[in-house]
């Protein structure tokens, strides 16, 4: 439960880093919530984690990083929730 709920937290401060155009700083807080999400080893969070990943490289013009993160999300989408499969998807 701790690791989830710090994979949240982190994925927000990601969000705001990103927000702010400080592309390293989200890169990072995505990262923080990739490592707990494995941790946790909750399907939902970890095809969340890698969806949010994909983001900040779309940020960066990596598209191919995009392709690889989304397309390992959706290995196992028959155990995620619709909107992280949605989110992959698009």
């Amino acid at each position: 439960m701790v690791l989830r709920v710090g994979a949240a937290y982190a994925a927000l401060v990601g969000w705001l880093y990103q927000d702010a155009g400080d592309l390293g700083a989200a890169s990072f807080w995505r990262g923080v919530t990739q490592e707990m999400a494995v941790r946790s080893r909750d399907p939902h969070l970890i095809g969340y984690s890698l969806v949010n990943q994909a983001q900040v490289r779309t940020y960066l013009g990596d598209g191919y990083g995009v392709a690889d993160l989304c397309e390992a999300a959706l290995d196992n989408s028959d155990h995620l929730v619709p909107k992280v499969r949605i989110m992959a998807m698009q």
